[in-house]
């Protein structure tokens, strides 16, 4: 009896670009969170993220902005490219009731 054999393969091919992509840094950062409970059901948290103010982007949201070729503010480019900064020092506090 035959036997039916199925096989697929896909091909990608990635075309030579000249079209030059910001480089992206690498990047570390520092954050600091506490909680307080103030009783058995109340908690109080909070938080300073990036503590030391550092400017950076991520990644994910950055890899496909096109590199400026100047510092002018009108410049497509650098005006996307300082949009993608990350947020600096951020602050956080809550409070969690549990029931």
């Amino acid at each position: 009896m035959p036997q039916a054999v199925n096989a697929w393969a896909t091909v990608m091919c990635l075309a030579p670009t000249i079209t030059p992509f910001m480089r992206v840094p690498g990047y570390g950062l520092v954050d600091l969170t506490a909680y307080y409970r103030i009783t058995k059901n109340v908690r109080v948290n909070g938080g300073i993220y990036n503590l030391t103010d550092r400017k950076y982007w991520d990644y994910q949201n950055s890899r496909n902005i096109e590199a400026p070729t100047n510092t002018d503010p009108n410049n497509a480019h650098y005006y996307d490219q300082q949009l993608s900064i990350a947020p600096g020092r951020t602050f956080q506090l809550g409070m969690s009731v549990d029931f």
